[in-house]
């Protein structure tokens, strides 16, 4: 059973569902409400501290149990300790970038589910996103995102189709 939350943060309420029942808030422990497995835990790779952050503050209020990594390296050793439902990766990363990742996750994490997620680089986004479902990415995100893009790739994987995020309108 889903039930409403409200997490507080700076000031503002963000609602959202599954709160107490296996969220982990902090409305949630804040009001001592029962906390259990969570709905999905998911790893967000990503080099830039301020797309991770915020992806990982994104997907917290909308109930997720979230890890991050600032690359493919630091996500292998944190996979190795301990498994995730989903990883959300950028595609162009230093010491190892998301194309090299995705090939490890398939290799060496059988069944992990990949969102793929780039805003380009000396080429273009629809390049290397291209790419990445190539690799077998389930969905793709081009940054920058909206809260409702990244939510529609997660819901796209649960019910197991491909998904890139629908262009914006300018």
């Amino acid at each position: 059973m889903r039930a409403p939350c409200a997490w507080r943060s700076g000031g503002r309420v963000i609602p959202h569902t599954n709160a107490g029942w296996g969220c982990c808030c902090p409305a949630a422990l804040e009001y001592n409400l029962p906390v259990g497995m969570p709905v999905k835990s998911i790893l967000v790779v990503e080099d830039n501290a301020g797309v991770r952050n915020t992806t990982r503050l994104l997907l917290e209020a909308s109930g997720y149990a979230v890890s991050v990594a600032s690359g493919g390296v630091e996500a292998i050793r944190m996979l190795r300790r301990g498994p995730v439902d989903l990883v959300i990766t950028d595609l162009l990363m230093p010491d190892m970038d998301g194309i090299e990742l995705i090939n490890a996750l398939h290799k060496d994490f059988a069944g992990i589910r990949v969102v793929a997620m780039s805003g380009g680089g000396v080429l273009d986004a629809e390049f290397y996103l291209t790419m990445a479902k190539r690799l077998r990415a389930d969905s793709l995100l081009k940054k920058p995102f909206t809260r409702d893009e990244l939510l529609m790739a997660i819901e796209a994987i649960e019910a197991g189709s491909l998904s890139s995020a629908p262009p914006r309108v300018a």
